[in-house]
């Protein structure tokens, strides 16, 4: 059976606009995709690709300049390191879509001697980071325990003077890094012992080694079990790899898949489903997941099991090979990315026989196997290699690149940032799917549906289909429940429309994804989200400018589904898709801001035993509360900047949080002469300065006309970013 690659980007799906010119981009657990801008102050800004269509959003960061972004899984989760003058740790939420504003660790200092933190590496603990400084020459420890101690804090040796400026470092194993850079125009190569931590051994390769390299280094990546290629700044590319011992061949025998005899070596069955739990068969030679070398129970042929590794014999200067594997990458090349991609239809003995494990499973090997790939970046060009050196694909951009990032292999997609368009280029395995319409967004019942409209492309490729299914729920993955009917067949260029039945779609706020997979294999995405209930969005929505604040006034909802009312701002435009995140200016207020529903009339009849305000026994008032449901109801976003125009809506909540239909988004902006004046007239309601939460008040109905003069008791609490 031939093999089928799916998961390796072949198309160029779209560009995003930033605004301002990132310096490189990063994707964390497949969904997070981050670009950073060294602007003043430093920002990042990012997107979920769970909902490709929302607007990015944004961040501002204390230091003064950004070199490099890093995806990492840390102790406390999965966060992304903005390195350059400082590096600081940002932590998301992954539970909503699209995810939300970070949560910031004390950023980490460099210290009296600074720096430019260009390139890092994360442990695989997820402990500590290791930073190529550009400005020093050196490698600096990156303490990652959320205690904001300076870089090198740890003492030992560190930093670790590398003689060379360095331009890139990734870890070869769990225990050594591997710098690269130059000296003038002279490529440099340095690993790094980090075996006792406290006492790092910077070990140069060889002088002979490194003589046929004849451009600066500009990018390393590793495939994190001994082998690594290097991307020179003339478009070579040039694989390391440990240089085999004599007569050791492991426990392989003639015929095995090898491509060196040696199953370390690139194009090998490590990466392509290798069984060992602790990632090798290699110098340890044994699957064990502790990594020991008990004689009995591993899978090697040997009667002796695996040695302890010995990194005093491993680390030297001549024990390496360097082979050029590429000649012609994209150049003046910028930034090399390693991938192992799932591998379909592979013809191992899981299906047919001939499994090239040593192990001894029931089924032959039950492991996924994964190819090998390399991404390229280069020019405005992003180049697809095997790690044998076949070119694979090469995908052309609207301009030059400046960083690259790709997710996982299952997933497929790789983003690189774009500095002369200031954008960030998706480039996407499968179709391209998007979202045209969905009408309406809101229903009410069973007896309603929703009309969706989409399309697919494949770049600039003018043929092909994909079959799509519509998913309730789950992630990225594909992991939630079909629903009835609402799949099928589309083109590339036409549009598809499906009608989604409400008795179809359960009660509530809830999410729906498009799936559309190609012959190959590979899916593309989008979705959206709809709400099924009785809520509805606020009426008479107005925004009233004043001095650094906006007044802003709905009519509350007369119905006992409404818990309370969600106000976004932001300083730009933004849809029903998004959801706005922004603060003012003291940070007390960020977007959405909570907003009691009032106590007050929802329907006739009368439940009050004393104190009634109706005028006659009996009335339809069941309520004393000041601000009777269905009439105006206020709240101040103050702190804004004037001058600068904001953006508002509001939607009513229930009280299992199910959110309604938003109002139309409304715009006004702050200034000197809004003033008081610009406030007066609010009949009702609350003015609540700076209040996440508005508290309930009650006061006769009688006293309704001095509300515009008394204001209303109110519960303080500052909203601060997480």
């Amino acid at each position: 059976m031939g093999v089928v690659v799916a998961g390796v980007p072949e198309h160029l799906a779209v560009e995003i606009p930033l605004g301002d010119v990132p310096v490189d981009a990063a994707v964390l657990a497949d969904r997070l995709v981050v670009a950073a801008f060294d602007s003043e102050p430093p920002q990042v800004s990012w997107f979920d690709s769970a909902d490709f269509s929302a607007a990015p959003q944004g961040y501002s960061l204390a230091g003064d300049k950004v070199s490099t972004l890093e995806a990492a899984t840390l102790a406390s989760g999965p966060a992304v390191l903005i390195a350059g003058s400082q590096v600081d740790v940002l932590s998301f939420d992954f539970s909503i879509v699209p995810i939300g504003p970070p949560s910031a660790a004390t950023p980490i200092g460099l210290g009296a001697a600074g720096g430019d933190i260009v390139s890092l590496a994360v442990d695989p603990n997820g402990v500590a980071a290791y930073g190529a400084d550009a400005v020093n020459g050196t490698l600096r420890h990156i303490n990652l325990d959320g205690s904001g101690v300076a870089a090198d804090f740890i003492g030992g040796d560190w930093p670790v003077v590398l003689g060379f400026t360095p331009a890139d470092v990734a870890l070869l194993d769990e225990s050594t890094a591997i710098v690269v850079g130059a000296v003038g125009s002279t490529a440099q190569v340095a690993l790094v012992d980090l075996d006792t931590i406290i006492q790092p051994q910077l070990v140069p390769l060889a002088g002979e080694l490194l003589a046929p390299l004849s451009a600066a280094a500009v990018s390393v990546d590793s495939d994190g079990d001994g082998s690594a290629w290097i991307l020179l700044e003339n478009g070579q590319v040039w694989a390391l790899e440990a240089a085999e011992e004599s007569g050791d061949d492991d426990d392989d025998t003639a015929g095995d898949d090898d491509t060196s005899g040696d199953d370390d070596s690139a194009g090998d069955d490590d990466s392509a489903g290798d069984d060992d739990s602790a990632g090798d068969d290699d110098s340890a030679g044994d699957d064990d997941s502790a990594g020991d070398d008990d004689s009995a129970g591993d899978d090697d042929d040997s009667a002796a099991g695996s040695a302890s590794r010995d990194f005093a014999r491993e680390v030297l200067p001549d024990a390496w090979t360097l082979e050029l594997l590429i000649t012609t990458a994209p150049s003046p090349s910028t930034e090399l990315v390693f991938r192992a991609v799932p591998v379909v239809g592979s013809g191992d003995d899981d299906d047919a026989g001939g499994d090239d494990d040593d192990d001894d499973d029931a089924a032959g090997g039950d492991e996924e196997l994964t190819a090998g790939y390399l991404y390229i970046l280069g020019s405005n060009l992003v180049s697809v290699y095997t790690t044998g050196g076949a070119q694979a694909d090469s995908l052309i951009m609207s301009g030059q690149g400046s960083g690259l990032a790709a997710a996982s292999g299952a997933d497929g997609f790789a983003f690189a940032s774009l500095s002369a368009s200031s954008s960030l280029a998706v480039l996407s395995p499968g179709p391209w799917m998007e979202i045209d319409s969905v009408s309406p967004s809101a229903i009410a019942s069973d007896l309603d549906s929703i009309a969706v409209t989409f399309s697919a492309s494949f770049g600039s490729e003018l043929a092909g289909s994909c079959e799509y299914r519509f998913l309730l729920g789950g992630g990225i993955t594909g992991d939630g429940a079909t629903i009835s009917g609402a799949s099928g067949n589309i083109n590339v260029g036409d549009t598809g429309s499906e009608v989604l039945a409400g008795a179809d779609l359960p009660p509530g706020n809830h999410r729906v994804f498009l799936f559309c997979r190609d012959v190959d294999g590979d899916a593309g995405r989008a979705s959206f989200t709809y709400y099924k209930g009785y809520l509805a969005a606020p009426t008479n929505f107005t925004v009233t400018p004043g001095d650094a604040q906006v007044l802003t006034r709905w009519n509350t909802i007369n119905s006992s589904d409404v818990d309370h009312y969600l106000v976004y701002f932001d300083s730009q435009s933004f849809t029903a898709a998004d959801i706005p995140t922004a603060c003012n200016e003291d940070l007390s207020l960020c977007s959405p801001v909570m907003v009691e529903q009032p106590d007050g009339d929802l329907g006739t009849g009368d439940d009050d035993s004393a104190g009634d305000d109706d005028d006659a026994p009996g009335g339809g008032d069941d309520d004393d509360s000041a601000v009777p449901i269905g009439l105006p109801y206020s709240t101040v976003i103050d702190q804004l900047v004037n001058g600068e125009a904001w953006y508002f809506a509001v939607a009513a909540v229930d009280a299992l949080g199910n959110v309604g239909p938003r109002t139309a988004v409304l715009s006004a902006t702050p200034s000197v002469t809004g003033g008081a004046a610009a406030l007066s007239g609010d009949s009702g309601g609350c003015t609540c300065e700076s209040s996440l939460v508005i508290s309930r008040s009650r006061t006769a109905l009688g006293l309704l006309v001095l509300l515009a003069l008394v204001p209303l008791q109110r519960r303080r609490r500052t909203l601060k970013r997480e």
